[in-house]
């Protein structure tokens, strides 16, 4: 690899490091808000002299779910290009729209190899569960020809939740786990904080500015 391909590839992947690192930044905001206003909520409602109106006010106060599975999507989408452009698709190779030296080339320049979080060789792999957000078209026809218990898009450690996963009929579509940082798509888990870890680590070889590390809750 060339060394202006090589800061080609790297300043594109310093873009999709940045996408990641800004969706988490988003997703611990949105749980540090969730928490500071579940705990003024409850203090409101233990109080004697409770203020109906300030607990319709701290409600309205809590940001729309959406956000969430709009930033999961994003960090999703930008780990997995981040993926392919280390590790090509096999057709994109067949067809010399990419080449395989030069792709490992550039893994050996960032120390990175197959066992790395953003591999397409673990399983699953960001790709995968990017794959299915990207094309649930596919996976809702399957299941509704299959039939079952239909549960998507809920937050919350996945053990509290009564009815998951009990039975092949009662598996999550969708689901993130804020305790475990967890994306979970039927019978599939990925732990997005090993991801972030990896990606926080490649921005900081493709030197771009980082947004806060937060600690783990």
């Amino acid at each position: 690899m060339e060394e202006y391909q090589l800061r080609l590839f790297k300043t594109e992947i310093a873009n999709q490091c940045q996408s990641v690192l800004s969706a988490e930044d988003d997703l611990e905001r949105y749980f540090q808000t969730i928490d500071q206003l579940g705990q003024q909520l409850l203090q409101e409602a233990a109080r004697s002299d409770c203020d109906p109106s300030r607990l319709f006010d701290l409600k309205n106060q809590f940001p729309e779910v959406g956000r969430v599975w709009k930033d999961i999507s994003s960090l999703l989408t930008a780990a997995a290009n981040i993926s392919k452009h280390l590790w090509p698709l096999e057709q994109d190779i067949r067809k010399n729209s990419r080449n395989k030296d030069g792709a490992e080339y550039l893994r050996k320049h960032l120390e990175i190899d197959n066992n790395s979080p953003l591999s397409p060789y673990i399983t699953p792999s960001v790709r995968e569960m990017r794959n299915n957000f990207e094309h649930y078209d596919s996976r809702l026809e399957e299941f509704a020809r299959q039939g079952g218990t239909y549960i998507d898009s809920n937050i919350g450690p996945i053990g509290e939740i009564s009815g998951l996963r009990e039975n092949a009929s009662s598996l999550p579509q969708r689901h993130f786990d804020q305790k475990q940082w967890a994306v979970i798509f039927q019978n599939q888990t990925l732990l997005l904080r090993p991801v972030i870890d990896a990606v926080r680590s490649l921005a900081q070889k493709v030197q771009i500015f980082q947004l806060p590390n937060y600690p783990q809750q």
